[in-house]
């Protein structure tokens, strides 16, 4: 899956407290999280292409998931030195 297609896929959905997962598409056909299942779930989809080794080979070696806390806080992926978030112009919100 390539990037653009996850974020028209993507729409953001809050969560009490940070749940860390990656996204399965639901009955509609879209991944609803929040930031932090965004930046897992592009690793996991895009980078990795559904790997789950592939996914942890490359979060040790090309891969980062760096969380800002700005107060209520914000997970953003790193990959290959550029940086992929979620931002409500690119994607769905709810």
């Amino acid at each position: 899956m390539i990037l653009e297609t996850f974020n028209k896929l993507f729409e953001y959905k809050s969560e009490q407290g940070d749940q860390w997962r990656i996204l399965k598409q639901d009955s509609d056909g879209l991944f609803r999280g929040d930031c932090e299942d965004f930046a897992l779930s592009v690793l996991y989809y895009v980078s990795a292409e559904k790997s789950l080794f592939k996914c942890w080979e490359l979060s040790a070696t090309r891969a980062k998931i760096h969380y800002v806390d700005n107060n209520g806080g914000h997970a953003v992926l790193q990959f290959d030195g550029k940086y992929i978030m979620y931002l409500p112009s690119n994607c769905k919100t709810a």
